[in-house]
């Protein structure tokens, strides 16, 4: 056939959109950095935060792949944190 019919993983743009708080930690990281929700496409979110120096923006890039990969955990809220969700990470605080 010339085309076929393929399932892929892609981030959920309804329920994590601009302006989303979250938590996230990197595997490679000692900590996880808190931030908002810049722009959340089907691959990619990208996530605003302060660093240590107030003074300026930064921002971290969390794709799609290596939250399917397991190397990311994550804590967020739509809707003002009167709903937490997490991903990647147990009952215990700990990853899966």
């Amino acid at each position: 056939m010339i085309i076929v019919e393929s399932t892929s993983i892609v981030i959920n743009t309804e329920e994590v959109t601009r302006g989303t708080l979250i938590w996230a930690k990197h595997s490679t990281w000692d900590e996880g950095r808190t931030g908002i929700v810049k722009e959340a496409t089907e691959k990619t979110i990208t996530v605003l935060f302060l660093p240590s120096l107030q003074n300026v923006q930064n921002h971290f890039m969390i794709p799609v792949s290596e939250l399917a990969d397991g190397a990311w955990q994550v804590r967020y809220s739509p809707d003002g944190l009167q709903n937490v969700i997490a991903f990647g990470i147990d009952d215990d605080g700990s990853g899966e």
